[in-house]
């Protein structure tokens, strides 16, 4: 971890930069706390693929795959108002864990939490939200996934 860190670090002003880019924070699962979850938002898919294809996240991306992980995993949907079948993630984010989910706390703000969880329909979306928010959740958020793919499993993964 200290070695992904300090490539982090050097990747941090090139990435605040980067137009399109909401929100950044890196997060580790309380169940693996090897493990790290960089959770991001961004404007749209151009900025995603903008940033996808910026030849210095490129190197960045190459060295993740040499180097600093074993396995990865990235789900990529934008926020929406959920109805019907689908897959779908909830992202309930405060000062303590909130509903249903994998528990992360934050590696940069300590004590500040992200809990994810899946769902397979727009309803079980909407109660898994409405449990974090009673739980205590500052806000929450609904995602979408268009989006899933692996070290090993590149099915849905983009093309350049």
């Amino acid at each position: 971890m200290p070695h992904y860190f300090a490539h982090v670090d050097r990747l941090r002003p090139l990435l605040a930069a980067h137009p399109g880019l909401l929100y950044l924070e890196r997060f580790r699962p309380l169940d693996k706390p090897d493990a790290i979850l960089s959770h991001q938002h961004w404007a749209d898919e151009a900025a995603i693929r903008a940033w996808r294809c910026d030849g210095t996240h490129r190197e960045s991306q190459a060295a993740g795959r040499a180097v600093h992980f074993e396995q990865y995993r990235i789900r990529v949907g934008p926020e929406i108002t959920p109805e019907g079948a689908g897959r779908f993630v909830v992202a309930a984010y405060g000062a303590a864990a909130a509903g249903s989910g994998r528990v992360h706390e934050s590696v940069t703000r300590p004590g500040r939490f992200l809990t994810l969880a899946d769902a397979v329909a727009g309803d079980a979306a909407v109660a898994l939200a409405a449990e974090a928010r009673a739980d205590g959740a500052e806000d929450v958020r609904i995602f979408a996934v268009s989006r899933d793919y692996s070290l090993t499993d590149r099915a849905e993964a983009p093309a350049l």
